[in-house]
């Protein structure tokens, strides 16, 4: 039933954006690109029945891997250097990935249009934290984290 409803979603999300033919894939997804370098990938977790919303940031490189995994770390503790949203690592694929989800039954467009603007602002900050870090680069998450606010309704 929840797929329905999601489904649905995915439609008024679609004509509240201009995209009045947007609807999901064959696998259940949507996704959509911004600036041609974020990618948002949307889709329903049926177990939770919560919306999801994840894009990946790059590679994690061999070499520092460390240093990375430790700001990611720190950036998921209570949510501070992620405006509410989550950080992991495919280890499979070597991926960093920013992630968050939100229950399909509380979810209309526009609300989830806010959520994806603000998960964008997050994954734009982090995928040029995340390239600064693997190049050797002075950090700068007081300023990543200054722009990252947070995702209206979640602990940041």
């Amino acid at each position: 039933m929840l797929d329905d409803a999601f489904e649905t979603l995915i439609a008024e999300l679609g004509a509240a954006i201009g995209l009045p033919e947007l609807k999901l894939d064959e696998d259940g997804a949507c996704t959509l690109s911004f600036d041609d370098n974020i990618t948002v990938n949307l889709r329903l977790d049926p177990e939770t029945d919560a919306v999801v919303l994840y894009s990946p940031l790059g590679l994690l490189e061999a070499d520092g891997s460390v240093a990375v995994k430790d700001a990611l770390l720190e950036a998921n503790l209570l949510f501070q250097g992620t405006g509410g949203c989550t950080l992991g690592v495919d280890s499979n694929m070597g991926l960093v990935v920013l992630a968050y989800r939100e229950h399909v039954a509380q979810v209309r467009a526009p609300l989830l249009m806010e959520r994806i603007e603000a998960f964008v602002n997050v994954a734009e900050a982090w995928r040029e934290r995340l390239e600064r870090l693997q190049s050797g680069q002075a950090d700068g998450a007081e300023k990543a984290s200054s722009r990252l606010g947070s995702i209206p309704g979640m602990l940041a």
